[in-house]
């Protein structure tokens, strides 16, 4: 089945809502060409069923598509470890390497999503959230699933103990003491994996897609490769403590949307500020601008464009010839998570876009968090 047609209108639509971070090296520097060494898409679900919430959610039916779509397209399904053991190590990626994940281990991945998925052969990931599953909390899956998951050859990842946002910082708590916290959260998460699984995770993605610098510093510290929920591909100069994935929930699990997100190839820029930002005073930057700069790459820069989450197209300047641009989104940001997602077209390839994405997390002008 091709919709190649449809995948530029697609695009568009994509662009305005979809989730967000940056693709870089672990210096912070925009380097080499997008496709040195081969590229991954890593695809983020949730729920897979029709009486769950619709924002995180996926019907049986929509996921079945996406399963014949993958599959006609001859994509090549390979286990996350695999994907980033394979760039880290400096090897060269096949085309068309995809990765499915399956975030907070919810009942609907063993009932639904397992036996399509073995009947197949192809290898998926599971992020845990423990105290969930210790609590005995539905609609997640109990330990003894998770026994079963594992001893079937399922990926289990860390997905943090509490599910809280764990950027944040409590009142009055220090630097210091938010870094004892987060980090005992993610190693208790790591300890009861083990325990009850034997499975030491070494995957970690972040609650609701929340990190800064300082999250995924500690992150690199306790060994473990980090996922956002932000979209992207995943190339040889990505950070690998906060690597895209395409999240597939809600508005966004149409094939046409499939399709734009498994074609993308990583876009490599460098912000300033690098980012993430963690907003407090929202009243005195309501519009937050960017400088960035383009790594060489097999585009066009008179196609270039970026979009902020549910405004559109951004105020795109360019500063030189060389790929140098400031970006502004043109109204003022509300409280929540905000996306910039700036894209080019391949110049040779139709229908395929080098993607790159910024996250900014933002409390109201009072300096009270959003919630979930």
């Amino acid at each position: 089945m091709r919709i190649s047609q449809t995948l530029s209108a697609a695009l568009l639509m994509l662009l305005a809502t979809c989730s967000a971070a940056r693709e870089v090296d672990h210096s912070g520097q925009a380097a080499g060409r997008a496709s040195a060494q081969g590229h991954a898409v890593v695809l983020a679900y949730h729920h897979v069923a029709a009486n769950t919430p619709r924002s995180t959610s996926i019907r049986v039916e929509a996921f079945d598509a996406h399963l014949k779509y993958l599959a006609n397209e001859n994509v090549q399904v390979w286990p996350l470890s695999r994907i980033t053991r394979t760039l880290t190590q400096g090897e060269t990626l096949p085309p068309n390497v995809v990765g499915l994940s399956f975030d907070d281990a919810y009942e609907s991945v063993l009932e639904t999503v397992h036996p399509r998925l073995q009947a197949r052969g192809w290898p998926y990931t599971v992020f845990v959230t423990t105290q969930a599953i210790d609590a005995g909390r539905s609609p997640y899956m109990t330990w003894d699933q998770l026994r079963q998951l594992a001893r079937d050859g399922v990926e289990l990842g860390n997905h943090s103990d509490t599910h809280n946002h764990l950027v944040r910082r409590r009142a009055n708590e220090s630097p210091a003491a938010w870094q004892a916290r987060v980090t005992a959260d993610l190693q208790q998460a790591n300890a009861r994996i083990y325990a009850e699984t034997g499975v030491t995770p070494t995957l970690f993605a972040y609650p609701y897609g929340e990190y800064t610098p300082a999250l995924t510093t500690l992150v690199e510290a306790l060994n473990l490769t980090g996922f956002g929920q932000h979209s992207g591909a995943i190339g040889v100069h990505s950070n690998f403590t906060a690597l895209p994935r395409f999240p597939m929930g809600g508005a966004y699990t149409d094939l046409n949307r499939l399709a734009t997100s498994v074609r993308t190839q990583p876009l490599y820029i460098d912000a300033s500020p690098p980012g993430p930002l963690l907003l407090h005073d929202y009243d005195k930057a309501p519009r937050p601008s960017l400088r960035i700069s383009l790594a060489p790459g097999d585009y066009n820069l008179d196609q270039f464009a970026c979009y902020a989450s549910g405004q559109g197209r951004m105020l795109v300047v360019p500063l030189d010839q060389a790929g140098d641009y400031q970006l502004q989104p043109r109204r003022a940001l509300t409280p929540g998570r905000t996306k910039y997602n700036c894209t080019v077209p391949h110049s040779s390839k139709p229908g395929v876009f080098y993607w790159w994405s910024y996250l900014l997390m933002t409390s109201a002008a009072d300096g009270r968090w959003y919630s979930d």
